[in-house]
């Protein structure tokens, strides 16, 4: 039995995937200022469960840049995926933005929902929610307002050695 093996540019109607640059996601937007380094990261993403994992990752690359330690950008990361889901319970359309800033003592920033017309009204946190968010962080808020609830969060971080 002959084996027959066909490379990429011997198969028959076959086209090469195209790049997707970021101008192809108009729906994501990261943004930072360019005149202070230090300065805030914004990211907005669609009201989708889907997008969590970029906001973890938009907060993880500011702790880094912090030089923060690896269980600190556990808890950052664990603190907005919690923010994240406490939005996400009572937004079906609109949008998640984050916003994250150094600070001289750690990281600040806030989770925020904007919502479309016609949500169901905004749910109280739960206990769970708010138990895991006072053990990641040293401050929290959540702001349980109709249009655009929030959750604000402060990290101190330990001097690096």
């Amino acid at each position: 039995m002959k084996d027959l093996r066909i490379g990429y540019d011997e198969a028959p109607d076959f086209e090469p995937p195209r790049r997707r640059w970021p101008q192809d996601f108009p729906e994501l937007s990261l943004h930072r200022s360019r005149k202070d380094s230090d300065g805030p990261v914004r990211l907005s993403v669609p009201a989708d469960p889907r997008y969590i994992g970029l906001a973890r990752l938009c907060v993880a690359g500011v702790a880094t840049s912090a030089n923060a330690r690896i269980d600190e950008i556990d808890d950052l990361r664990m603190a907005v995926t919690e923010a994240c889901q406490w939005l996400l319970e009572s937004t079906t359309g609109g949008s998640i933005e984050l916003n994250v800033r150094r600070t001289p003592e750690g990281i600040e920033g806030s989770v925020a929902a904007y919502r479309g017309p016609g949500e169901q009204p905004v749910r109280e946190p739960s206990t769970l929610s708010r138990t895991i968010l006072s053990s990641t962080v040293d401050r929290y808020e959540m702001v349980v307002d109709r249009s655009s609830p929030r959750c604000l969060f402060v990290k101190r971080l330990q001097p690096s050695d």
